[in-house]
């Protein structure tokens, strides 16, 4: 690379590494077929050295995939692709196919870009852009997968939002500087290549922080509603609208909405004081059937303590006791008493 110009040429092989599968069959760059089986189809984008055993970590749009091979390109563990990352047609229905999928990573736009932290503990894998059913080419919350390289699995998923999504806005790539922070390079996608548009050219790195992010492996990003809450009818999901960021309520949500993607977060009970004035017609509600049963049980024990007092001169050491309903502290009991007491 010329240091002053920044071109980049005069390179020469140094060694040639043939990744294969458990089988020992290579991977290849043809497209799934069927469609339904990943198989050994093989579109690679990021590549990492892992620091402490030397291996070679790889992601793959296809899957999306992420794989670990040795220096000699045989396969030591293909990672657990998390399921909403899978391209689906429908539930368990997959399609890595050149076909539209309905969920999951868009058509050629899977694990693109890929890191791993220092100490080798954990890898990175970013998604070029926003998955299908989270907006699609109009989506602009790109999804960083967390896997644990002891065990292959993903332990995490974090959301990148981008400057926008236009003009096939994505990711590139990925560095981890550490193991919270990152460098994220984020193009539009205009410049030189086939069907490239020249202008304008918009390629950024930002510095984002992992630090006390929220996993989103559980949440749906509806690019729809992204940024704001939703406030509905309570108990259900009628009559919902959009509440903006300033408490102001927005556009109602349409029918069909079930809180996928949101977190519920409890109402407010609100409390007044009421003068007399204000009070002016209230009509008293009705008490319920089981109201005038427990008012009926108390009324018939009085009577019994009272018919019980008499006959024995009323003289004995009990007093009356208080009669509470069950909604109230059921703890009452005739207590002793050495003397008179007022009735309580």
């Amino acid at each position: 690379m010329n240091s002053t110009t920044g071109s980049i040429g005069n390179f020469q092989i140094q060694q040639t590494v043939i990744f294969k599968s458990g089988s020992g069959a290579p991977f290849n760059g043809i497209a799934p077929s069927p469609a339904s089986s990943l198989g050994n189809s093989f579109d690679p984008e990021g590549i990492v050295v892992h620091p402490v055993t030397g291996n070679l970590v790889v992601s793959d749009e296809y899957g999306a995939s992420v794989y670990e091979f040795t220096r000699g390109g045989d396969l030591v563990r293909k990672y657990v692709t998390p399921e909403n990352i899978k391209p689906t047609t429908s539930p368990g229905v997959y399609n890595y196919g050149p076909d539209a999928n309905s969920a999951g990573r868009r058509i050629n736009r899977g694990f693109e870009g890929l890191a791993i932290s220092p100490d080798g503990r954990y890898v990175f894998a970013m998604l070029q852009s926003a998955m299908v059913n989270e907006g699609g080419a109009n989506g602009v919350f790109a999804r960083i997968v967390k896997f644990d390289t002891g065990t292959g699995l993903a332990v995490a998923q974090y959301a990148y939002k981008m400057k926008g999504s236009s003009q096939g806005r994505g990711i590139s790539a990925l560095v981890a500087i550490n193991d919270h922070e990152f460098l994220v390079l984020e193009r539009n996608n205009r410049g030189l290549g086939s069907g490239a548009e020249l202008t304008p050219q918009n390629k950024k790195v930002f510095k984002i922080d992992l630090t006390g992010a929220a996993d989103v492996g559980d949440i749906v990003l509806d690019n729809a509603f992204a940024g704001a809450a939703v406030t509905c009818d309570v108990g259900g999901f009628s009559n919902c609208l959009v509440m903006n960021p300033n408490g102001s309520l927005g556009a109602v949500v349409a029918a069909g909405f079930t809180g996928e993607g949101f977190i519920l977060i409890p109402g407010v009970l609100h409390a007044y004081k009421a003068s007399a004035a204000d009070l002016a017609g209230y009509a008293a509600p009705v008490p319920e059937p089981e109201t005038y049963a427990l008012l009926a049980a108390g009324l018939g024990l009085l009577g019994w303590h009272a018919r019980c007092s008499r006959r024995s001169g009323a003289k004995g050491p009990y007093r009356a006791v208080r009669v509470r309903s069950r909604y109230a502290d059921p703890s009452w009991r005739a207590r002793p008493d050495a003397g008179p007491r007022a009735v309580a």
